[in-house]
């Protein structure tokens, strides 16, 4: 008995000691993959604007847009800025089926195996568990599904329903998958497009994957004299999930309605309302509108929107829609806008109650004293940040229209 016991045990020792090897290896192999995903962020974060640059060569200088990195179809940006007036928006409940949603085969094995052993789903699950930005959360979304008339002056854009992490697990992908291929970085590639992107494919289908528009605003305060200015907003590098580490204009957000009520979709499908919301939050430190108990605003009686909507009404204010491009580095669409405030209604507004630094980064003007000032809206003062800074792509496309129209907006 102890001479089988024994000849067992000679088996099957081996083979255990074999399997916990090779586990043991197969976890500290694992275990880089984890770490190798996170230094590929955190280069992407480092690197977007050259990112965006490389991004932009894959794709043929037909669509690029003039003086920026921002590519767009013909009929996507008109001939001169409209009132946010005149931009119709649409509702739909019937919206294309996605072809690329960022869980098939191709997205998934870009990703890691998790601690527990099985590979991650999306890449926003990947991202939630192992390199998290200070602001990332899901939440309700306008997905973009179709654009008309912006050429010809009568914009008209239909919208469904989408989320802000579908959005991110194919667009934010994207922009990993360039990175990890940049030949800049240490065990990067040839720099070619990757095999996701390609099979991503025509980035101006709107109906092949999901989305989500940005509403990115340069905001001009008008002297009395005509001349104006404007801030910047330098985004935190671990705080946003995009165009994190760039310069961005202010305010800039992802088109989402303010509510989970059953109506919000509908009541806050409006590009005014959506910006309102982000001065709030960037420019005033206001904590960010979720709507998470399901409540909607009073727009009429809660400030500032109460005295933004008041002095849009008096003509102070005025919105201003250029269009829709993308940046190719993070294809989730980009809505160009700027608002102009002749300066009393934005001293009014926001005066000393103007924060320097807010969730998302830090503005960027001119220190006088313990007030911080507008850059001058000029052109060589816009030339000057785009040459010494890393600039959004789509803030390149705000500074550059606006100052194309620029007697025009300050009219």
């Amino acid at each position: 008995m102890f001479e089988v016991l024994t000849a067992v045990l000679g088996l099957v020792l081996p083979i255990a000691g074999a399997y916990w090897g090779w586990k043991s290896f197969d976890d500290r192999r694992q275990a880089k993959r984890r770490a190798a995903f996170v230094d590929t962020r955190t280069w992407l974060n480092s690197n977007r604007g050259a990112l965006t640059r490389r991004a932009q060569a894959f794709y043929p200088d037909e669509i690029h847009v003039a003086d920026t990195t921002l590519i767009a179809d013909g009929d996507w940006l008109g001939n001169h800025p409209v009132d946010f007036e005149e931009v119709a928006l649409e509702w739909t409940d019937q919206s294309p089926t996605p072809a690329i949603t960022g869980q098939d085969v191709h997205f998934r094995s870009l990703l890691p195996i998790s601690e527990s052993g099985s590979r991650f789903k999306t890449y926003c699950g990947a991202v939630q568990e192992l390199d998290a930005p200070e602001l990332f959360v899901d939440r309700p979304s306008y997905r973009l599904v179709g654009v008309g008339g912006i050429h010809a002056g009568k914009p008209k854009l239909k919208f469904s329903r989408t989320s802000y992490f579908e959005m991110l697990n194919v667009c934010e992908a994207l922009a990993f998958e360039t990175a990890q291929d940049d030949p800049t970085r240490p065990g990067g590639s040839n720099g070619t497009a990757g095999r996701l992107r390609r099979h991503a494919g025509d980035l101006l289908d709107l109906g092949r994957r999901p989305v989500l528009p940005s509403i990115n605003t340069l905001t001009l305060r008008k002297d009395a004299d005509g001349s104006a200015s404007y801030f910047l907003h330098l985004r935190g590098s671990k705080a946003v999930s995009t165009a994190s580490g760039l310069y961005h204009v202010i305010p800039a957000g992802v088109f989402q309605p303010a509510s989970r009520s059953p109506g919000g979709f509908l009541s806050d499908l409006d590009l005014w309302r959506s910006t309102m919301r982000e001065y709030s939050e960037e420019m005033l430190g206001s904590p960010e509108i979720t709507g998470d108990e399901g409540m909607t605003i009073d727009y009429a009686e809660t400030e500032p929107f109460k005295s933004l909507v008041a002095a849009r009404a008096e003509g102070r204010i005025r919105p201003f829609f250029f269009g829709l491009a993308l940046d190719p580095l993070t294809p989730a669409g980009e809505f160009l806008t700027t608002v102009v405030f002749d300066h009393d209604a934005f001293d009014e507004i926001f005066g000393p109650k103007l924060v320097k630094t807010n969730d998302e980064g830090r503005l960027i003007g001119v220190q006088s004293g313990a007030q911080l000032l507008g850059l001058p809206f000029t052109q060589a003062a816009i030339d000057e940040t785009v040459r010494g800074h890393e600039v959004a792509a789509a803030a390149q496309g705000c500074l550059q229209l606006s100052m194309k129209h620029r007697e025009e907006l300050l009219a």
